[in-house]
C-alpha cells in the first residue's frame, strides 16, 4: 500500500521526506530542526510493521561498509522520529568512524597522488530509512 504524505500520522522536525510506492520514508537525520514542526496529516491506525536502515551515502566509502545499522523487522506504533530516538545512534556512528578514517578518499587520492583519508561524519550526515512493510 502507498502511503501518501496526507496518510501518515507523523510529526517530524524539519525531516527530508521521500515518499515512493514501495512504503519507504527516507530521513536525512542531520535535517532535524526541533524549532521547526512539520504536521503531515493523520492516519486513524499507525500499527505497522517496519524495518530501520542506517547508512553512510559517502561514494569512497565501500558498498559492504555502508550500512550501519539494518533493524529487524517490527511492529510499531512510533513515528519515524521517535524510532530515531529509540536506537543508539553515537554508538553505531562513532564504531563506524573508527572504520572510516581507515579508508582512501579515493578521489583526492587520486588528484593528489597522495594517500588521503576520509574524515570522521556526524550523525547529521547519516541518512535514517524506514521502511515500511504493512500498515494496519
Amino acid at each position: 500500500m502507498l502511503e501518501t504524505p496526507t496518510m501518515l500520522n507523523t510529526v517530524i522536525s524539519g525531516a527530508n521526506y521521500c515518499f515512493t510506492d514501495t512504503g519507504t520514508t527516507t530521513i536525512g537525520l542531520g535535517t532535524i530542526n526541533p524549532m521547526e514542526s512539520l504536521e503531515v496529516g493523520k492516519m486513524e491506525n499507525n500499527t505497522r510493521v517496519i524495518r530501520i536502515f542506517i547508512a553512510d551515502a559517502d561514494t569512497n566509502v565501500d558498498i559492504n561498509d555502508r550500512i550501519l545499522y539494518q533493524g529487524k523487522e517490527i511492529v510499531t506504533e512510533l513515528t519515524d522520529q521517535e524510532l530515531f530516538f529509540e536506537l543508539n545512534i553515537t554508538d553505531i556512528l562513532n564504531s563506524h568512524n573508527m572504520d572510516r578514517v581507515k579508508m582512501l578518499n579515493k578521489d583526492l587520492s587520486d588528484s593528489t597522488g597522495r594517500d588521503v583519508y576520509l574524515k570522521k561524519i556526524k550523525i547529521r550526515d547519516l541518512v535514517m530509512t524506514v521502511v515500511n512493510i504493512a500498515s494496519f
